[in-house]
């Protein structure tokens, strides 16, 4: 875009005030605004004026009742926010909201009567959403892109499901996609979250507080960076969060819908994690009782949409001008099986379950689950722990070097090979061999970089590794597997099995039958009464509380006296671990120090040190901020403490 834009900054330098500075920059882009190159997103249209509709407009500036401060849009805003926020709301609800106030306001008052009417009064504002056709085993979606046109197929040529239901012209499965751009340019062209952009100051000296103070966030503003040679404020970092679910919390529904949600990275971070900037693209549907079995049909409309968008021109509020903006995805939060699905890796049940690395796992025949014993590996090569012989998983000293990354050649290739296979058996070894699936969306981005940009999500694992290790400790998930474990890496010899346990799969004979008063059934009940009290016979193992022990955690924890803003309250925190009901109060309750209090003395001295350390790790790499310089610190204390964890627990916490 090629403009003289000298006779703008020779009217910012005028002495005039504000108001009249603002109304002499709009009325100089008026008489400019042809020349410009049309952009849909140039102007942020929050009032239906492109609609040719002013009388609409002009109504939802005028006050509820004559002499009101409250116009009707921010009245209608109102309710509508109410409405948003309150899931349990109804339309019904709502209107009786809005005809209850009308009877209330003075007379007359322009305050509409029902849902309805409110509804298509702002609709003209409401940015416009796409809805497509989807495959019921989400092979594709039915719509028109660079490579294919499916947008008048009635069957999926991947799978052959009809697209419609019988006898209608009803799609059975659709996806609606909410579009970036607009909003985007809404954000741009809004005062004060435009000004924040400028406000923002680097300042972390060194002290690291959120991404934005990382070195691979100033290196995307670097020489190569995707952002070179661009003024901060007007670039668009966005990562991407996506998770399964099910809602109203019922389990016959699990994870049966995906949302996929993008944060704005140089926000602030009180602004960025909240409605508005933070931008649901859409939510993938899955069935009745399953999720979805591919993504990427659905991600590949955000990748097309984020490479129209690479460089964009969009009214900037602040300056009063058209900006040239660059966006791009540099960011993806996940859960591990959530980017198994987007990125195309292994879960991490899998040999080669780590998306970093190289590393692979071993698969436990007690368990029948892959462990990882391979934690000394990332200590310094003269730590202690590596001369270690007889306690580890693996015998003798550990001299292994840290395991190696694919390179983004090597990824490259491997993924080509793995879609070039002719058949599902010959892309299971090779995806068993190396922990890549093929090709995925966002490979299609020319600046993404996957083992930079993925981070998995901590809280995940912090809250799963404090809820296993508590399973342990008060016998929960202690049984014959994990005592069989232990005895297959011949360790903790004094805790195997002393008895030959009855076999599972006997326990239940005839459980789901009605045998009660049949010869079968009273045999199957007291094969079960047997098995549960071989179970409760285990011998004493160092990481086990026996009955008393419990006891007196459970009374220290019901004796503690919490501060205010705490998740949890004193109660049986060891033999009710549903006490601890949020992830963020599993981590308040082992970083404050009450975990470790609770357990004093009741476990043997080694074990009681290793939780300390890990417990202390924990609230280390959950810290608000920390300094550069400590980093290498964090780095080996969390090697070491899951290195403690691997040598004074049972192998069963290593899947």
């Amino acid at each position: 875009m090629n403009m003289d834009f000298s006779g703008y900054f020779d009217i910012c330098e005028l002495g005039k005030s504000k108001r009249t500075q603002r109304r002499q920059q709009q009325n100089y882009f008026k008489t400019i605004s042809n020349s410009i190159k049309e952009s849909s997103y140039l102007k942020p249209n929050f009032l239906p004026i492109e609609n040719n509709d002013d009388s609409l407009s002009e109504k939802l500036q005028e006050p509820l009742y004559p002499g009101c401060r409250t116009t009707l849009l921010d009245s209608l805003f109102r309710h509508f926010i109410n409405f948003s926020a309150n899931n349990g709301m109804s339309k019904t609800a709502l209107s009786m909201c809005l005809k209850n106030e009308k009877t209330v306001l003075p007379t007359p008052n322009c305050l509409p009567e029902s849902y309805k009417e409110a509804y298509q009064m702002i609709k003209p504002m409401i940015i416009e959403t796409k809805r497509y056709d989807a495959c019921v085993n989400d092979c594709l979606l039915f719509c028109k892109t660079s490579d294919n046109d499916h947008s008048l197929d009635r069957e999926c040529t991947k799978c052959g499901e009809p697209r419609y239901k019988a006898e209608s012209l009803s799609a059975r499965k659709t996806f609606t996609y909410m579009p970036i751009g607009p909003r985007l340019s809404r954000i741009f062209g809004s005062d004060n979250i435009c000004k924040i952009l400028y406000s923002r100051q680097d300042l972390c000296n060194g002290k690291l507080t959120d991404i934005t103070d990382g070195k691979i966030y100033k290196s995307w503003y670097e020489d190569g960076g995707v952002f070179q040679d661009m003024e901060e404020s007007c670039t668009v970092p966005l990562a991407l969060f996506c998770d399964g679910l099910n809602p109203h919390k019922s389990m016959a529904t699990q994870k049966s819908m995906w949302p996929l949600i993008l944060t704005w990275l140089n926000l602030p971070v009180n602004v960025r994690n909240i409605l508005g900037p933070m931008m649901l693209v859409g939510i993938v549907p899955g069935t009745k009782t399953e999720e979805p079995k591919n993504l990427d049909p659905y991600l590949d409309l955000l990748v097309d949409e984020l490479l129209e968008l690479t460089e964009c021109t969009m009214f900037n509020a602040y300056r009063g001008a058209p900006t040239s903006v660059r966006i791009a995805l540099l960011h993806y939060m996940c859960d591990i099986p959530a980017f198994s699905k987007i990125l195309h890796v292994s879960s991490q049940a899998a040999l080669r379950g780590c998306p970093y690395c190289k590393e692979e796992g071993f698969y436990c025949k007690s368990l029948h689950k892959v462990v990882h014993i391979n934690n000394r590996a990332f200590l310094p090569e003269n730590h202690l722990l590596r001369k270690e012989k007889n306690d580890f998983a693996i015998k003798g000293e550990d001299r292994a070097s840290k395991p190696e990354s694919y390179t983004k050649e090597e990824e490259l290739e491997i993924r080509n090979s793995y879609d070039q296979l002719p058949n599902q058996n010959r892309k299971s070894l090779l995806q068993k061999k190396t922990g890549l699936k093929g090709k995925y969306s966002f490979m299609r981005l020319p600046y993404h970089n996957r083992q930079e940009q993925m981070q998995p999500d901590g809280m995940h694992t912090i809250a799963d590794v404090i809820g296993n290790l508590f399973g342990l400790i008060t016998g929960k998930d202690d049984g014959k597997k994990v005592r069989s474990g232990e005895e297959e890496f011949q360790r903790f010899k004094d805790s195997w099995n002393s008895r030959t346990i009855i076999n599972d799969e006997e326990t239940v004979v005839g459980s789901n039958k009605r045998k009660s008063n049949t010869e079968d059934g009273k045999k199957a009940k007291k094969a079960r009464v047997e098995s549960m009290t071989a179970e409760n016979e285990l011998p004493p193992a160092p990481w086990r509380l026996d009955r008393s022990s419990v006891k007196i955690a459970d009374q220290r924890a019901m004796s503690l006296v919490y501060p205010t803003g705490y998740d949890y309250h004193p109660d049986q925190h060891f033999s009710k671990p549903w006490t601890l009901r949020t992830m963020h109060g599993k981590h308040q309750f082992v970083t404050s120090g009450a975990a470790l209090w609770c357990l004093r003395g009741l476990l043997p001295s080694k074990q009681e040190t290793t939780l300390g350390k890990l417990f202390n790790v924990i609230e280390l790499l959950t810290s608000e901020s920390y300094h550069e310089n400590e980093l290498e610190f964090i780095n080996e204390s969390t090697s070491e403490a899951v290195s403690l964890v691997e040598r004074d627990f049972p192998i069963a916490l290593q899947v």
